[in-house]
């Protein structure tokens, strides 16, 4: 369990959320232009927090998204900005 402060707790909490909503906005019907939005929000949160679960997920998204609206240079950014914090996730055996 995190030994977060009870603000370090809503700010989680808000980044679960905006992270819903930008992955639900991605997702539904046609392009929306508010995933974006709400998946930036959701790394900042993630990036105070150090929360690297979240980091990974809105930077994911993000790329999708970017994609998704023809921003392929933008998207290929964020994949390797994923790529690069899932690199510092694995585990190399000795």
């Amino acid at each position: 369990m995190r030994s977060w402060t009870m603000a370090q707790w809503v700010q989680h909490a808000c980044a679960c959320s905006f992270a819903a909503l930008g992955w639900s906005l991605t997702y539904g019907q046609g392009r929306a232009r508010g995933a974006g939005p709400a998946l930036t929000t959701t790394l900042e949160l993630a990036d105070r927090l150090d929360d690297k679960d979240y980091r990974l997920r809105a930077l994911w998204g993000l790329c999708v998204d970017q994609f998704n609206n023809g921003e392929f240079l933008k998207a290929l950014e964020f994949a390797q900005r994923f790529t690069k914090a899932a690199e510092a996730l694995t585990i190399r055996p000795t």
